[in-house]
């Protein structure tokens, strides 16, 4: 089951868990169990497709008019990311806007808005990407992405990966 923590953006005034249970219902995403917190909800959906579409842009903005601020879990944010390494310095000399616009130019399964974030590592010919959809980063391992007249293949192309650290305050 995933989680999506979802906040007031006025926390002593928050909308209520039946307009956001009518928000979700109405984009035929269903949860199982809504927590109450302090500044917000806690959503619990079935699958990971429910997840996804809670993050969507679409469902974001809606969210977004009635009040509520979703938080992207740091689990799905890594799925969604992907680190590119050993770039030529041909690509890695850019600034991240430049990449940005030439993954949406030349890849034609990706549009400006699919890209959320461009991260150069410093001191290595790597970047991080930041899709705003996980099958987005799949299709970017399978296929491979062009940049700069270069074609990056898809063994350059790793998922992020995500390690849960549970701290103990003993």
């Amino acid at each position: 089951m995933a989680r999506v923590k979802i906040k007031f953006k006025q926390p002593n005034e928050g909308p209520s868990k039946i307009k956001l249970l009518e928000i979700l219902s109405s984009k035929c995403i269903y949860a199982t169990t809504i927590i109450v917190i302090r500044d917000g909800y806690i959503v619990l959906t079935r699958n990971d497709e429910d997840t996804e579409n809670i993050l969507s842009k679409d469902v974001a903005n809606q969210l977004r008019t009635k009040g509520y601020n979703h938080i992207t879990p740091p689990e799905i944010k890594a799925k969604r990311t992907v680190i590119v390494s050993r770039l030529d310095s041909h690509i890695y000399q850019n600034d991240t806007e430049a990449i940005e616009r030439e993954v949406s130019d030349n890849n034609d399964w990706i549009t400006d808005e699919d890209i959320e974030e461009i991260y150069k590592f410093p001191n290595s010919n790597t970047i991080k990407i930041t899709f705003a959809q996980t099958a987005h980063a799949k299709k970017a391992q399978e296929k491979g992405i062009l940049l700069f007249s270069m074609s990056i293949p898809p063994h350059q192309i790793k998922e992020e990966t995500y390690t849960q650290v549970i701290t103990c305050m003993k």
